[in-house]
């Protein structure tokens, strides 16, 4: 642990650094401690209590937050994670999913509809 309180855990986990964070969950790394804590920024610093930590953020959320394209690499390493936790009696699914990524999946599926419909009207285009 360093002086932020964070762990190698919860740096790979910070860092996205997901095919590290399975390798120190399956060799036991605290998946039920808050990975870090995310403090309120709505509110100025000079502002903020210095004894607030913050918003704790478990791994969970922050899976929930981190959008991937399917088939990559970090996809799959996150499922893994998902599916380990799963294990554990952890839902990732039950877990909210933030507006802005609900959003940006919407972004994402329209921009992919566009391009298929291009796709289709290449092929299917007379000759």
């Amino acid at each position: 642990m360093n002086e932020f309180d964070q762990t190698a855990f919860s740096e790979s986990v910070m860092t996205e650094s997901y095919n590290v964070s399975i390798f120190l969950l399956q060799h036991g790394a605290d998946y039920k401690r808050p990975a870090f804590y995310r403090p309120d920024y709505s509110i100025p610093s000079e502002n903020r209590d210095p004894n607030d930590k913050g918003k704790p953020m478990y791994i969970v959320d922050v899976l929930r937050e981190d959008f991937f394209e399917l088939g990559t690499d970090k996809y799959e390493y996150k499922m893994e994670i998902v599916d380990f936790l799963k294990r554990k009696g952890i839902d990732y699914r039950a877990a909210p999913i933030p507006d802005y990524i609900k959003k940006k999946a919407q972004e994402y599926s329209n921009h992919l509809a566009g391009i298929f419909k291009e796709i289709l009207r290449f092929t299917l285009k007379p000759r």
